[in-house]
């Protein structure tokens, strides 16, 4: 009989969130303190959730470029695989502040598909030369095939978002191709058309496109787990290229399978990146009445090995014998969650 465990990626579950002392927020999360206290702390490969993902599945990359993620989450959005070099393209907002750029997205935003294919469009026909072709799996989020694999190292957005951009445009052999050919993107998206009608209507322009995870899918790729549970497109398209049929996040139940399973649940994602104490607090509390399910499952026998992921490096393993720990605390409340050892431990 194979082993019967659940492995959790959470990003964001740690934080950082350095404006939650300043809001007065503590989160009653009696579940996660426990697991948090009573669990094994473990290495784990990464420090987000791309890294982990591909840290945990044996990909590493190239030197001096990117994790093929654009190549695996397009086809978690529905698209074939296949042999072209993909790169995330997402369109931004950048506000100037000062001598500075800042970076946002449209996730939050209002960008509606008309709006995102013209734009797109534009892009296109400009670059023609550079043979751009540009895939929209949402307004928000779209994918860019250049003629061949870009030399360059990117920074994914999660990086860059709310910050300055100058200390994150690409590097490497072809950084300043690069440099220049977002530049251009940026002279040919201001006082276009639509952004013209979207700035007459109040809302912001769409003033950049940042690209990050430029690559080709491997040859070969062994996805390390028997079932995967997740609404991410990057996890879902790891599944199907390496044979396994994902499922929704919500499908998850401790009876449906034996084996190793995967879920990947994203929802403190943006809240860390918008440093929204509020929302995340709100995440936090969902997750750890969620996290009811598998620790009965684990007390009962039917799961052998919970593993908690942050994507900050570590892991934490609870076993039956780790549950019955009941001497370690969580700061100073075994029922309350305090955020800042736990914010110490990013």
């Amino acid at each position: 009989m194979r082993e019967h465990t659940l492995h959790l990626l959470v990003p964001g579950l740690l934080g950082p969130m350095p404006a939650l002392a300043r809001s007065g927020l503590r989160p009653e999360l009696p579940r996660l303190s426990r697991c948090l206290a009573r669990a094994d702390r473990l290495p784990a490969p990464g420090r987000d959730l791309e890294s982990t993902l591909f840290g945990l599945s044996g990909l590493a990359p190239p030197p001096g470029r990117d994790l093929p993620v654009a190549a695996f989450q397009r086809v978690g959005e529905g698209a074939a695989p296949d042999e072209r070099p993909w790169m995330l393209a997402h369109p931004v907002f950048l506000r100037p502040d000062r001598s500075r750029l800042l970076l946002f997205d449209f996730q939050d935003l209002t960008l509606s598909p008309e709006e995102a294919r013209d734009l797109a469009g534009l892009l296109e026909e400009h670059f023609r030369e550079q043979d751009w072709h540009l895939e929209l799996a949402e307004p928000f989020r779209w994918y860019l095939s250049p003629d061949r694999a870009p030399a360059i190292q990117t920074f994914g957005l999660g990086e860059v978002f709310g910050r300055n951009i100058a200390a994150f445009l690409p590097r490497g052999d072809e950084a300043l191709v690069w440099h220049g050919l977002l530049n251009e993107a940026q002279m040919l998206l201001f006082g276009c058309e639509t952004n013209r009608a979207r700035e007459v209507a109040g809302r912001l322009p769409v003033n950049g496109l940042w690209v990050s995870g430029a690559g080709r899918l491997p040859e070969r790729f062994v996805f390390p787990y028997d079932r995967l549970f997740a609404d991410h497109p990057l996890p879902r398209g790891m599944a199907r290229v390496g044979g396994v049929v994902p499922a929704p996040l919500a499908d998850w139940e401790p009876e449906n399978g034996e084996g190793r399973a995967l879920l990947v649940d994203d929802r403190l994602l943006r809240p860390v990146w918008r440093a929204d104490p509020y929302d995340w607090t709100e995440a936090l509390a969902a997750f750890d009445a969620w996290l009811a399910g598998p620790l009965r499952a684990l007390s009962e026998k039917r799961l052998e090995r919970l593993d908690i992921y942050p994507c900050n490096g570590a892991r934490y393993r609870l076993d039956r014998r780790a549950l019955r720990r009941f001497w370690r605390r969580a700061g100073d409340h075994g029922s309350r969650l305090d955020p800042d050892p736990v914010l110490q431990r990013i």
